[in-house]
């Protein structure tokens, strides 16, 4: 399970927080200077375009590693967590959102839908 890689996009979800963060690749999360350095905890999780969940690891050089877990989120799981994003947001009908796979709500939501 160790050489498992993200499938992008993901998004980040930090602990505590309802909102989400979109990334499109590992390429953006290393070199966007409004995500380099981000300080992450060990309990922050990314949710690949799979619904694949990792942990975070950042060494001492600040280069962060995804480890995957065991957890594999279905679209249920991944709408709930759209919906208090966007509700966290200040939108308004997140109840009405709806994507027909875990793929397409990543993606949707990668692309700023």
């Amino acid at each position: 399970m160790e050489d498992v890689q993200p499938e992008w996009p993901g998004v980040i979800s930090f602990v505590g927080v309802d909102e989400l963060l979109p990334v499109k690749s590992q390429q953006q999360l290393d070199s966007d200077p409004e995500l380099v350095g981000t300080p992450f905890t060990p309990d922050d999780r990314l949710i690949d375009s799979a619904g694949r969940v990792y942990r975070v690891l950042v060494d001492r050089d600040r280069v962060t590693r995804w480890v995957p877990t065991e957890q594999l989120l279905c679209r249920e799981e991944v709408l709930r967590m759209m919906r208090q994003h966007f509700s966290a947001q200040g939108d308004c009908c997140v109840a009405k959102i709806s994507f027909a796979s875990v793929r397409n709500a990543i993606r949707a939501l990668a692309d700023g839908h």
